[in-house]
């Protein structure tokens, strides 16, 4: 991947060390069209879903929230989108091959 200055192409690596060592890169973007790309099958909608867990899995849901600050319904969200982050790389690995 390159990314394109107004002056000369940079490469990801090389844009990554400069940026990582403290060097100013913003002139190798082009800030007055910016482009806005989402990752395959991701929305912004959101459905809501009702679903019955037994006892344990909410105890265990409750001490993961307990142990990170954040709500039961937090940890569901991470914990699903973790899943669903897997399971996109395992089809996509399977479509490759």
């Amino acid at each position: 991947m390159t990314v394109k200055s107004t002056t000369s192409e940079i490469s990801a690596e090389e844009l990554e060390r400069r940026f990582d060592s403290g060097e100013d890169v913003l002139d190798h973007f082009d800030l007055e069209n910016p482009v806005i790309q989402h990752g395959p099958m991701r929305d912004d909608s959101q459905r809501q879903v009702n679903v019955s867990l037994p006892s344990w899995l909410i105890d265990l849901l409750d001490d993961e929230a307990h142990r990170r600050g954040i709500s039961r319904k937090a940890v569901i969200n991470d914990w699903l989108v973790d899943r669903a982050d897997q399971e996109m790389t395992r089809r996509m690995a399977l479509a490759s091959a």
